[in-house]
């Protein structure tokens, strides 16, 4: 079990110098909903590798569909 409180985030000007010193990419993943971002941060910490985490604009509207009107609108904006 991934104990989510222990990763965390961080500049990603310092993670870029560090891959590029170390010779290594950054894969970046877009993901569409719960299971698939569960899935890449267990892969991450399995391999202790750093990743990026993208949310497409139409993967944000759809999930907005749930999102109560005042919330939406915060969100959008």
């Amino acid at each position: 079990m991934v104990n989510y409180k222990e990763l965390g985030l961080v500049n990603t000007r310092d993670m870029f110098a560090r891959a590029i010193k170390g010779g290594y990419a950054i894969p970046a993943f877009n993901f569409n909903n719960m299971e698939q971002l569960q899935a890449i941060v267990k892969a991450a910490v399995e391999t202790k590798s750093p990743v990026i985490l993208q949310v497409s604009k139409g993967a944000r509207n759809l999930s907005l569909i749930h999102i109560s009107e005042p919330t939406r609108l915060q969100l959008i904006s």
